[in-house]
C-alpha cells in the first residue's frame, strides 16, 4: 500500500482476486477515493471503519468476499452510486446508507432486514436474491425501478407497496411462504414485469380493480392458481403471459381475445385444462405441450401463429373437431405467406398437402413457374421408437433436416444434385419425451429463406423435373445420440401466389377414408 500521506490523490483502489488478502488499512486520509474494489479477496474478514467517513465514494464491490463478517454501521458517502455484497454468505447486517443510492446488491448474503431508509432511497435496483433469512418486505419508498427477491422467505407484500409508483420489475420467484398480492398490486401503473415463478402456495392472483397500464410481462410459472386474474381485460398491455406447470388452472377467460397486444402465451404442463379458448389475433407463439386434458380448442381464433406446439396433448388426437380446428389454423397461417411451426398429436399429414408420402422421403414435381411460388410446406409424422436413459439430461434444441435432390432424368446415377432446403432447430428440448406419433409442419415464405440461395438455383435449374425429399430428425448430446426418432410419412407442398386452402377443402376431405386426390391445379 502507497505512504499515508499520498492516500489523499488516491482515486480508485482495486484489490480484485487477492484471496490471501486479510485486512486492508486505515483509508482515512483517501478522502477523494471514489471506487474500491474487493472482489474476489476470499478471506478478507473486515472492512476498517474509516470506509464509512470517505464522503466521495462512489462504488464499493465486496463480490465474494467469502470470510467478511463485518462492515461499518453507516456509509456515509454523498454520493455512493452502488455497493455490491453479492455472495458475502456471513454478512448478517447491511450498512445504513446516507445518500440515495441508484444499485444495493444485497445478494445470497445472511441478512434478516435492512437498515432504514430516512434520509435516502434506492433509485434504481434492489436486488436481495437469495437472501433465504430475510422473512419481511424491505422497507422502502421513492423511486425504484426494480426489485428482486427471488429465493427470499418473505411472508407477505404490504399494501404500501402502492407507493412504489416508479417500480417497473417486481420478481418473487421460487418462494414457498408468499401465498397472495395486496389488491393495491393494481396501482403499479409503472408495472412492466411481474414474476411469480416457483412461488408454489401462491393461489390467487388479486382482483384487478383498475387497469394496468404498463403489464406487459406475467410470469406465474408453477404457481398454485386456479384462475387468472380477472377482469383479465385489464390487463391490456400484456404481451407474454407464462403460466406452465400452474397445474390447478382448469380454464382460461373467455375475454382473452380481448388482450389485443398478447403475443406468446405458455400453458405446458397445465394437467387440470380442458379449453383452448379464443385467442387474440396478436397472438403468435402458443406452447402447451404436456396438457393431458386438454381436448378442445376454439376454432374461432384469428391467430397467424410462428409457433404453436401441443405435444403430448394426447386428448387432442381422437378428437376430430380439435384436429381440424389445429388444420384451420395451420392453413390459415400457411395462406398469409408467414413463417410458422406446429406440433401435435396425430398419425396423418394433413389433408390439404397434395404430395405425401410413407417414410421419410417423397417426391414431387417442381414448378415452371417458380417465380410465383409463395413458400414451401414441409410435413412429417415421427415417432420416437426407443426411450433414452433417464440419467442423461435433456438437450436443449433438435432440429429437422430436409434435404432437396434434384436431376433432369432419374436418381440412379451419382451426380445428383443435392441442396439442404432446410436444417434449423425447431423444438424445445423435451421432444424426447413425445409418447405418441406427432406430426409436424412448417411453412417457409419463399422470400425469407430461399430467395438468393442454391433452392432458387435448383428451382431454375430443374423446373418441370422431379424431386426428392428426405426427412431426418437430429439433436445435440449424448441423449439425442440415444433417441430413435422415425419419420413415418413425410409431405411437400408448393404455395403460390393465386392459390388459397380453404374450409370447404377440409368439409370434403374430412369424408374420406383414403388419400384425396389432389383438388388444387398443379403447377
Amino acid at each position: 500500500m502507497p505512504n499515508q500521506g499520498y492516500l489523499v490523490h488516491l482515486k480508485e483502489l482495486d484489490l480484485r482476486g487477492c484471496k490471501y488478502l486479510t485486512t486492508i488499512p486505515n483509508l482515512s486520509n483517501a478522502k477523494n477515493i471514489e471506487t474500491i474494489d474487493l472482489e474476489g479477496c476470499e478471506r478478507l474478514t473486515e472492512l476498517p471503519s474509516s470506509i464509512q467517513y470517505l464522503d466521495k465514494l462512489e462504488n464499493l464491490n465486496l463480490r465474494h468476499c467469502a470470510m467478511l463478517m463485518s462492515l461499518p454501521d453507516k456509509l456515509d458517502s454523498n454520493y455512493l452510486k452502488e455497493f455490491h455484497l453479492t455472495r458475502c454468505s456471513n454478512v448478517k447486517k447491511c450498512p445504513e446508507i446516507s445518500s440515495n443510492i441508484a444499485l444495493l446488491d444485497l445478494r445470497y448474503t445472511a441478512i434478516t432486514d435492512l437498515p432504514p431508509f430516512q434520509n435516502s432511497t434506492v433509485q434504481n435496483e434492489l436486488d436481495l436474491t437469495g437472501c433465504s433469512n430475510l422473512c419481511k418486505f424491505p422497507d422502502i419508498s421513492g423511486n425504484i425501478k426494480h426489485l428482486c427477491l427471488t429465493d427470499s422467505a418473505i411472508e407477505e407484500v404490504p399494501s404500501s407497496i402502492q407507493f412504489l409508483t416508479g417500480l417497473v420489475r417486481l420478481i418473487i420467484k421460487n418462494n414457498r411462504k408468499l401465498l397472495k398480492l395486496p389488491d393495491s398490486i393494481c396501482m403499479l401503473k409503472s408495472l412492466k414485469v411481474l414474476d411469480l415463478s416457483g412461488c408454489t402456495n401462491f393461489e390467487c392472483f388479486p382482483e384487478i380493480l383498475e387497469p394496468m397500464d404498463s403489464l406487459s410481462n406475467l410470469f406465474l410459472r408453477q404457481t398454485s392458481i386456479k384462475e387468472l386474474p380477472s377482469p383479465i381485460e385489464h390487463l391490456g398491455r400484456l404481451t407474454r403471459l407464462i403460466l406452465d406447470s400452474c397445474k390447478k388452472i382448469a380454464s382460461l377467460s373467455s375475454t382473452m381475445h380481448q388482450l389485443s397486444r398478447l403475443n406468446m402465451i405458455d400453458l405446458s404442463c397445465c394437467d387440470s385444462l380442458r379449453v383452448l379458448p379464443q385467442f387474440p389475433q396478436s397472438l403468435k407463439n402458443l406452447k402447451a405441450n404436456h396438457c393431458k386434458s386438454l381436448e378442445t380448442l376454439s376454432s374461432k381464433s384469428e391467430c397467424n401463429f410462428q409457433n404453436m406446439h401441443l405435444a403430448n396433448c394426447l386428448e387432442l388426437e381422437g378428437k376430430v373437431d380439435a384436429q381440424f380446428a389445429i388444420q384451420i389454423m395451420a392453413a390459415k397461417v400457411c395462406e398469409n405467406g408467414d413463417e410458422a411451426r406446429f406440433l401435435f398429436p396425430g398419425s396423418e399429414i394433413p389433408q390439404w398437402c397434395r404430395y405425401k408420402s410413407i417414410g421419410s422421403s417423397g417426391i414431387i414435381k417442381l414448378p415452371s413457374n417458380w417465380d410465383k411460388l409463395k413458400g414451401v410446406i414441409l410435413c412429417i409424422v415421427f415417432a420416437l421408437d426407443q426411450e433414452p436413459p433417464r440419467s442423461l439430461e435433456s438437450p436443449n434444441e433438435y432440429w429437422i433436416r430436409c434435404k432437396c435432390y434434384a436431376k433432369a432424368n432419374s436418381y440412379e446415377h451419382e451426380d445428383l444434385e443435392e441442396i439442404i432446403i432446410w436444417d434449423r432447430q425447431c423444438f424445445d428440448g423435451d421432444l424426447h419425451l413425445v409418447k405418441s406419433d406427432h406430426v409436424f409442419v412448417w411453412f417457409n415464405p419463399f422470400g425469407t429463406l430461399f430467395e438468393g440461395s442454391s433452392f432458387v438455383d435448383l428451382l431454375k435449374k430443374y423446373s418441370g423435373s422431379e424431386a426428392r425429399f428426405e426427412f431426418c430428425i437430429e439433436g445435440y448430446s449424448e441423449l439425442a445420440r440415444h433417441c430413435n426418432w422415425r419419420v413415418k410419412k413425410c409431405g411437400v407442398d408448393l404455395l403460390f401466389d393465386d392459390e388459397a386452402i380453404t374450409k370447404e377443402t377440409f368439409a370434403s376431405e374430412e369424408k374420406e377414408e383414403i388419400e384425396p386426390k389432389p383438388k388444387r391445379s398443379k403447377h
